[in-house]
């Protein structure tokens, strides 16, 4: 997924989330693009290249994006799910001038954000002159289990996390956007 097949694809997501006022509610925040210079700024600092399509979606598209979604409480309920359970979802692209602040785990830099500390990471441990970009989470405090992913693999992930949801959110989610119905819960 390149960096225009991502905004479109936030977009689209955005769009069919903002039609269920009923059912969601959604806050989206998207910051105009950066200049090269200021990316480059970021790039000394980090002292890393921002991989693509990544550096591309900062100048072209967005400095950084979050879209937050919760499932309206009623609408929870009346599907039958708990309502102890938090209905939510959220992923954000870092801005470009935050990466490097703020950061979970030594040698890592979070690029996009689920939740506190999950996300995709650039690895500045790894040797060679570029640095891969890992999935970490919580329980990767001690570097064990950090996935490799491909930086087009990042973009991908994002729209898995916004829509499909490794947890009771996601067995409805992508149905409900597909049929605009709640599933029951299992």
């Amino acid at each position: 997924m390149n960096a225009a097949e991502l905004a479109a694809k936030l977009a689209d997501v955005e769009r069919l989330l903002a039609l269920r006022e009923d059912l969601f509610a959604l806050t989206v925040r998207r910051d105009p693009p950066v200049s090269l210079p200021t990316v480059e700024l970021v790039e000394n600092r980090i002292g890393t290249r921002i991989p693509e399509p990544l550096r591309t979606f900062y100048l072209e598209h967005a400095e950084g994006v979050v879209i937050h979604y919760r499932i309206r409480a009623d609408a929870w309920q009346t599907a039958g799910y708990d309502p102890e359970i938090h209905a939510f979802g959220q992923v954000a692209i870092r801005k470009a001038s935050h990466l490097g602040e703020r950061e979970w785990f030594e040698g890592l830099i979070q690029i996009t954000e689920s939740l506190p500390g999950c996300g995709w990471f650039l690895d500045l441990t790894a040797p060679g002159a570029t640095c891969p970009v890992v999935w970490g989470d919580h329980s990767s405090v001690d570097r064990v289990g950090l996935e490799l992913e491909s930086s087009e693999r990042l973009f991908e992930g994002l729209i898995d996390y916004l829509v499909e949801w490794r947890s009771e959110l996601g067995e409805f989610v992508a149905p409900l956007l597909r049929t605009g119905r709640m599933p029951k819960p299992r």
